[in-house]
């Protein structure tokens, strides 16, 4: 996609606009906001992001995503769309976050464990520091695999869980190291450094 952007900086104000778009799809996403950040090339500068009062506002018009550049091998084939808004307010330190995104008809590659992931639909609702998981589903074979809970990014790089992991005749491997399909019921709870996962997990089929 094509991005295009605009700024204006004053009084430790930086106000910018964004907009992506493609050819093929149009317009993709809009992005506005006004972030307070200290460019001043004199004197001593501690904390360029100050903590003061932030607005950024971010909204997806069915943006498709594979007119994205591949980012990993990890990950191939990426195809759905996203629709939704957030909104960011609060300080850079505290930030209020609120929103909704919604995935349909999405896809992708696994490259490691060999598996195509189809028909992936998701639900996200975005409330301060949490992410709501009303609904996520994807097939893998001919079984699904859903998934519904809370993340927690109070620390962005830090997130914690409070999943349910459901899997009915879901193939989980299918590569030169074998093919595996299970059946699970799982929890995965806890912060990013602890994870805990508990439940059941039976073995319909499997060649290792």
């Amino acid at each position: 996609p094509t991005l295009d952007a605009s700024f204006d900086y004053a009084d430790t104000d930086l106000a910018a606009h964004a907009e992506a778009r493609d050819d093929e799809h149009g317009l993709l996403l809009v992005a506005d906001g006004t972030l307070p950040v200290d460019l001043s090339m004199a004197g001593t500068v501690g904390d360029r992001l100050l903590d003061r009062p932030m607005r950024v506002d971010i909204r997806l018009d069915e943006f498709v995503l594979d007119s994205l550049p591949q980012f990993t091998e990890a990950v191939t084939g990426m195809r759905g769309t996203l629709e939704g808004a957030v909104a960011m307010r609060g300080t850079p330190r505290r930030p209020d976050v609120d929103g909704a995104i919604r995935l349909a008809g999405g896809a992708l590659h696994l490259t490691q464990p060999g598996l195509e992931l189809r028909e992936v639909s998701a639900a996200l609702t975005i409330r301060e520091d949490v992410i709501v998981v009303d609904s996520l589903i994807a097939w893998s074979g001919d079984g699904p695999i859903r998934a519904t809970g809370e993340l927690d990014i109070t620390m962005l790089t830090q997130p914690g869980f409070d999943l349910t992991l459901e899997a009915r005749g879901a193939k989980v491997l299918d590569n030169e190291q074998g093919r595996v399909v299970i059946d699970s019921d799982l929890s995965i709870q806890g912060p990013f450094d602890s994870v805990q996962v508990a439940g059941e997990i039976d073995v319909l089929e499997g060649v290792i």
